[in-house]
């Protein structure tokens, strides 16, 4: 290990042009980050951009080294790899085994960007850059809200209209409540850990409770708020501990006040959304009103059991659907590409090999969480690691672009001091 560190330090000074490049790099991936609720253009502008910087740098060999050493994107690497194995073996049709290994490109992107972020204070900006970008959503969320303002449209062309909506932000309202709840999150970590500072504990005290509204009353995205009541549950039990229970029994009754409120309209939708997916597991499934999710779930299932060991290649879920559940594809056709859980289109092109990779990359960073010594990092590292293990029961969140990005980030962000290699310098 010695002699590979002295490999590294015994590297030429950067010129200033390589400097320049680095620093470019670090920026362009705030930039990234800032735009993952807001454009999907945008966003995938400045991945690239920050992307080219680090290769101008010549930087590139040295990241990818410590991306192999940092155990967290290390498995993210494996599980990109085996994807790729998958298409050799995988019976989709087209270019589709091609195309799903594309959107799983952020498993990539993980372990590039995450020597970026190797500083406590490029961390907090990193944080801090997300937060700025959800408060563009907040703000003239609530100015609709209220009726301050109106409804307005972000970009139009001939065959399509952007808008910005009390409901969906600036893109769904799946991602923007799911994004929002870690919104939560951050806030209440950051009120319940700046006790000395007064003024910026009540700016994040005044944030979690805009946010936490938002998530509750106004998104009507079900995984965004059932994912702030577990994050806040979490974050109950991070810092009280012993009183974990009470407080836990608190935020249930609160919960069950809320779905009584006879004007939340969106707690009403979350909880019948539920139960109809419930109650449509007995329905009649040639019947086309019926909500699908439960019986997408249950032929992913046979679908696996097929081919259990190594499923059917990567990009294939179509086209083992359209053959193996002939039937139910033709009445779900709509859902066809995405079963809405990650676990299982995973488990269906990849079968149990790719599903254990999958869980083993969030039990390392579940492991890797418990290691970092900043005490805001390491809560936040919890709660996303939390986020995205539940959050996959309900849709495909890395697959996703928006969801897998913003997942990527921060896993670089928060995970980037767990490598093995300590001491490889970078441009300052």
């Amino acid at each position: 290990m010695q002699s590979l560190n002295n490999l590294y330090l015994k590297q030429n000074t950067p010129n200033t042009f390589q400097q320049y490049s680095y620093q470019t790099a670090y920026w362009c991936s705030l930039l990234f980050a800032f735009f993952i609720p807001i454009s999907t253009a945008l966003m995938n502008l400045f991945l690239l951009l920050s992307l080219a910087f680090i290769i101008l740098s010549g930087e590139l060999k040295n990241h990818l080294i410590i991306s192999w050493k940092n155990p967290v994107s290390k498995v993210a690497i494996l599980l990109f790899t085996l994807l790729f194995l998958g298409t050799f073996w995988s019976t989709a049709e087209g270019n589709d085994a091609y195309l799903t290994l594309k959107k799983y490109s952020e498993l990539l992107y993980l372990g590039i960007l995450l020597p970026l972020f190797q500083t406590e204070s490029k961390k907090k900006l990193g944080i801090d850059i997300f937060l700025v970008s959800m408060l563009t959503i907040l703000i003239p969320t609530y100015l609709i809200y209220f009726g301050i303002m109106q409804e307005f449209t972000t970009f139009t062309s001939d065959s399509y209209d952007a808008n910005f909506t009390v409901d969906e932000g600036f893109k769904s309202h799946i991602i923007t409540n799911i994004l929002m709840s870690f919104v939560v999150f951050i806030s209440a970590t950051r009120a319940k850990l700046n006790i000395g500072n007064s003024r910026l504990r009540l700016v994040y005290i005044l944030l979690f409770i805009l946010s936490a509204y938002y998530t509750i009353f106004i998104s009507t995205g079900t995984t965004g708020t059932l994912l702030t009541y577990v994050l806040v549950t979490l974050f109950l039990f991070q810092h009280f501990k012993k009183k974990y229970i009470f407080y836990l029994l608190l935020s249930l009754l609160v919960l069950i006040v809320i779905m009584k409120t006879p004007n939340s309209e969106n707690k009403d939708g979350t909880v019948n959304k539920l139960l109809n997916r419930l109650s449509s597991l007995n329905l009649n499934t040639s019947h086309r009103n019926t909500n699908h999710r439960p019986q997408l779930y249950i032929n992913s299932i046979k679908m696996w059991m097929s081919d259990p060991i190594l499923g059917t290649g990567t990009g294939s879920y179509n086209a083992a659907f359209q053959t193996k559940r002939p039937v139910i594809y033709d009445i779900t056709k709509g859902s066809k590409r995405n079963p809405h859980n990650e676990y299982l289109l995973i488990a269906v092109q990849l079968g149990l090999t790719g599903v254990l990779l999958l869980l083993y990359l969030f039990y390392v960073q579940i492991v890797a969480s418990k290691k970092i010594n900043n005490n805001e990092v390491k809560y936040l590292s919890q709660g996303l690691v939390l986020l995205i293990v539940i959050g996959c029961l309900g849709n495909s969140l890395i697959m996703d672009s928006g969801e897998g990005h913003f997942w990527a980030f921060f896993s670089a962000v928060l995970f980037s001091k767990t490598n093995l290699i300590s001491n490889i310098t970078f441009p300052k």
